[in-house]
This record gives structure tokens, C-alpha cells and sequence, in this order.
């Protein structure tokens, strides 16, 4: 989820109070014969009461400012947010509650997670976690693709309202995603080719703010009979609010027969959609020519350009497109396609040509139109 990286840091950290007690007290004497003045001993001072620190406010990675990338967060009363930092977004990893400490002793307290609003990409999955107070840090772990870090924060200088930016930001992606609407499957088509299927798709994003992560493309072969011959599982990157993209593939086990059916659907678990706004038209394609390749198949050639370099919200990236050729009949219906990777990554403005050859056999065609998704 992204974020403004301008925020203006305002108010300062509340600065810790000693309250210092102690108590005196005087005697006096009383004149008698023969008898020495009666004093009073003066009573020994009391220790300082030291208050619990107040932990309020923002925190940064150690070692690091609010100019630099790394993890950031915040504590505002009985909340703590957590979230990546980089020069272009901000994505949330924790949002769960705090328990302030009762003295200015190390401890430990058990966040629990808001998932309500934990429904960013890089939220954490778990349930709860530790944190650790201990001289003016915090520390807990973070496990990323199965290695774990343990991050220790310290209290930045300023308070700021990012911990408010953070649940509002938080908010917006709950709002976003609560009414989503399935992704269509606009078109798909297939030829069989030597046992497998060799299968095109148009997939469109019905969502003005927002799109999956990445969804699963299922194609199941069934024989004639019913039963199941094979079952593939495709797993596709974004579709940008609002826009169609355009995938090709190969499915089977190679003993695919004419008499099968073929069924394909696309499908978004509820967790991968995450709230944007953000489009989808990265690459200037020209000067394509699809034609007969050297083994009976078809070879599609042409150039794509990379526009501007972007910093896409997903794992997906702009300077290695996935190319597409999709072949069309005379009603526009897809009938199949095929694909290629550019040999180098792309440079905005420099136009690189690429060549992509079909895996099938070549087929009557009406139209042949070229597109590229980020891979």
C-alpha cells in the first residue's frame, strides 16, 4: 500500500519528570537543670520516583532517520503500527495493541493483531506477536520468506501523526477491499498440440480501487467419460484497476485427446487483493510482424518500450515483461498464444526487439495483436 513519503514531523517527544520527595524536620530544647537538650534526628531523604517512560510517538530502526529505508513505526496510546519504509512507499507489517509499561524496568508485552486492518501485502500473518523494551529500544522479530530478523527500534526525537496516516491508510485498504468484485474472464482459447493444451486468456479488473496481488489460473482436462485427465494450476501476475491483461500458457500431461473438455477459470483468494489506484500502461509495442517460423509454427517479432520506470505496489517488475502474442479469429474470439521474455532488462525510452515462437503447430488466424504484462 503507498503512502506519501512527505510527511512533516511535528510535535516533540513528551520529556520525562522526576517528582522528588523528601522531608525534614527540626527539634527543639527545653532548658532543665542538669539535663541536656533533647534533639530530633533528621529523617534520611527518599529515593526518587522514577516515572514509567512514555513511549508515545515515532519510532525508527536503529541507526537510522526518517530519510532512510527501513522499518518504521508508531505507538499511540494502547496501539502500536509498524511498516516498511522506502523512497517511493510505505507498506503496513503490524497493526496491534500496546500495552505501556508500568515502570522503567525492561518488559515485555504480547501485541495482538488488528486483522481488520492488516490486509496489506506485506502484513504479517501471525496472530500475535512479541516486543521487548529494554533500554529505551524496542526489539521483535520479523520473518520474510522464512529467514527471520530480530529489528530493534529507537524513539525518534519528534512525534508525528504517521501512526494516524498509518490506521487511516489502513482503513482505506479495509474500505477498498471490502466490496470486491471477482475478476472476469473475459475470453480464453486453446489448440491441442502433441498432448498438451496450449491455451490464451483475457482477464479484466472490474475494480476502480483496486487489484490482486496475482491470481490462479485452474485448467482442468476432463475425458469423456467425466473423470479428470489433468489439473493445472497458473499463477499470473496483476491486473490493474479497471484494465485487461492478456496471458498464454501450456497445460497437460502430453495424452490430451480431441473428445477431452477443456475448462479454465480464474480465481483471487481474499487475502491477495490490496487497495490501489495505480494503472497498468507500462510498454509502448510496435513494428510487430507475426509470420511462418522454421518448424511449422508461427513467429511473432517487434519492439517494446519501457515508459517510465515504475515502482510497482506488487512483487512484479516493469523492466522484464512477459511479451504476448495473442491470435484472434474474425469475430475477435481468442483462439491461442504464445510467449517470450525480453533478453535484458528494459531501459525507459530504448525500444528492445524480441521474437516470440509458438510451441503449436501454425493455425488459421484473422488477427495477431502483441502485449506484456510485468513479470
Amino acid at each position: 500500500m503507498k503512502r506519501s513519503h512527505s510527511a512533516v514531523f511535528l510535535s516533540g517527544v513528551l520529556a520525562l519528570s522526576l517528582a522528588l520527595f523528601a522531608c525534614g524536620g527540626s527539634g527543639g530544647s527545653q532548658e532543665t537543670t542538669q539535663a541536656p537538650a533533647e534533639t530530633t534526628a533528621e529523617a534520611p531523604a527518599e529515593e526518587p520516583q522514577v516515572q514509567a517512560p512514555n513511549l508515545d510517538g515515532m519510532w525508527l530502526q536503529e541507526g537510522r532517520t526518517v530519510n532512510d529505508e527501513g522499518m518504521m513505526g508508531a505507538i499511540d496510546g494502547d496501539t502500536i503500527a509498524l511498516w516498511f519504509h522506502t523512497d517511493e512507499m510505505n507498506a503496513d507489517y503490524w497493526i496491534g495493541t500496546f500495552e505501556a509499561p508500568t515502570s522503567d524496568a525492561d518488559y515485555t508485552w504480547t501485541s495482538i493483531a488488528n486483522k481488520e486492518l492488516m490486509t496489506g501485502l506485506l502484513c504479517s500473518q501471525d496472530d500475535s506477536k512479541e516486543f521487548s523494551y529494554s533500554g529505551g529500544k524496542i526489539s521483535f522479530d520479523v520473518t520474510i520468506q522464512g529467514d527471520t530478523t530480530n529489528v530493534v527500534m529507537e524513539q525518534a526525537n519528534q512525534q508525528s501523526g504517521l501512526l494516524a496516516e498509518a490506521l487511516n491508510k489502513a482503513q482505506e485498504q479495509t474500505e477498498a477491499t471490502a466490496d470486491i468484485k471477482d475478476l472476469v474472464l473475459e475470453d480464453y482459447g486453446y489448440v491441442l498440440s502433441h498432448g498438451y493444451v496450449e491455451y490464451a486468456l483475457a482477464i479484466t479488473n472490474p475494480n476502480e480501487g483496486a487489484a490482486p496481488e496475482f491470481a490462479h489460473v485452474s485448467i482442468v482436462g476432463r475425458k469423456a467419460d467425466g473423470s479428470i485427465r489433468f489439473s493445472d494450476d497458473w499463477v499470473v501476475g496483476s491486473t490493474a484497476p479497471g484494465e485487461t491483461t492478456y496471458w498464454a500458457s501450456q497445460a497437460g500431461s502430453g495424452d490430451v485427446e480431441e473428445s477431452d473438455t477443456i475448462e479454465i477459470t480464474v480465481k483471487v483468494d481474499e487475502d491477495d487483493w490490496f487497495a490501489t489506484t495505480q494503472p497498468g500502461d507500462y510498454y509502448l509495442i510496435e513494428n510487430t510482424s507475426t509470420e511462418a517460423g522454421s518448424w511449422d509454427n508461427l513467429k511473432t517479432t517487434g519492439e517494446i518500450t519501457l515508459k517510465e520506470d515504475v515502482e510497482l505496489e506488487t512483487f512484479n517488475d516493469v523492466k522484464s515483461p512477459m511479451i504476448v502474442c495473442i491470435l484472434k479469429d474474425a469475430d475477435g474470439r481468442i483462439i491461442s498464444g504464445y510467449t517470450t521474455f525480453v533478453s535484458s532488462d528494459l531501459t525507459v525510452g530504448q525500444p528492445q526487439a524480441f521474437e516470440a515462437t509458438s510451441m503449436f503447430d501454425a493455425v488459421d488466424y484473422a488477427t495477431a495483436e502483441v502485449y506484456a504484462n510485468p513479470w
